[in-house]
């Protein structure tokens, strides 16, 4: 079978699903300091229910993302699970005390579609979600758009275009290696819910997770602020590499477009023969 499918016990899957859900009163309150953890709390969270967050976007109002679900799970039970789980992880990092399980982030609901594979963006084509909210209702409709060939740039271009991101490396301010995650936590009460087999565990933690002399190690942080500055700190990170990755992208295209000397000599004999030593 293709690569594309994975694997149960006794069959091949490959069920990727649209799943959108808002806040309530669809209120305009994914940003800033909500914003920043979520893509790792939803990831670690789809993780506990053996699904994959293929794709995502966190809008201001809403959440859309492709998430890859086993057919053993239903979706219903798996948008659930990430809406109350990430519910009570936002009341946690908003410095809010005690009795997290009341806490009410999401509206109810969800609108969901299946993905195939026009849709999964394997024929080329870019995927447009809109979402509208009518009514308390929430509806997807989903297009897609065949993306016209671009023309290759001149010699001039490139090389306006490597300066500009020369300049950016300036820009750059503190950063630091590793990536923040949401892990589960384990009280280690043999009588909790957590001590059974394939449990999720209690609310997701926040952590640093880095690696020294070939080690991973997790840590804690103390207070929001000293989140919020590993979170900006990481993200300068990422951001340098990015930069580093755009870098080498636009020299090479600058090396193939770039002429050859007119006055080039030909091949010496050291040259010919493989070598450049005596």
């Amino acid at each position: 079978m293709s690569d594309l499918y994975q694997s149960l016990a006794h069959s091949k899957w490959d069920c990727k699903y649209h799943v959108v859900f808002v806040p309530k009163r669809r209120r305009k309150v994914i940003f800033g300091k909500t914003r920043q953890p979520l893509g790792a709390i939803f990831h670690a969270l789809a993780k506990q229910k053996e699904c994959q967050i293929v794709e995502g976007h966190l809008m201001p109002d809403h959440v859309h993302m492709c998430i890859a679900i086993p057919p053993k799970h239903p979706v219903a039970s798996v948008s659930g699970f990430l809406k109350g789980k990430s519910a009570i992880a936002i009341a946690r990092l908003c410095g809010k005390e005690r009795n997290f399980s009341g806490e009410h982030f999401w509206a109810r609901g969800y609108a969901v579609s299946t993905v195939g594979f026009e849709l999964g963006g394997r024929h080329g084509s870019a995927v447009l979600p809109d979402c509208v909210s009518s009514g308390g209702l929430l509806s997807v409709i989903v297009h897609s758009v065949r993306r016209p060939p671009l023309m290759p740039k001149s010699l001039t271009e490139l090389e306006a275009e490597r300066a500009k991101i020369l300049r950016q490396f300036s820009t750059l301010g503190d950063l630091r290696q590793g990536s923040i995650c949401a892990v589960a936590r384990r009280c280690g009460k043999p009588t909790c819910h957590c001590a059974k087999p394939k449990d999720g565990g209690h609310d997701p933690q926040v952590r640093l997770t880095r690696k020294v002399d070939g080690k991973t190690v997790a840590e804690s942080f103390p207070s929001p602020a000293a989140w919020r500055k590993a979170q900006a700190e990481i993200d300068e990170y990422h951001r340098l590499q990015g930069l580093n990755e755009e870098l080498v992208a636009i020299n090479e295209k600058i090396c193939k477009h770039r002429p050859l000397e007119s006055n080039s000599s030909p091949w010496t004999p050291e040259e010919k023969n493989g070598c450049c030593g005596p």
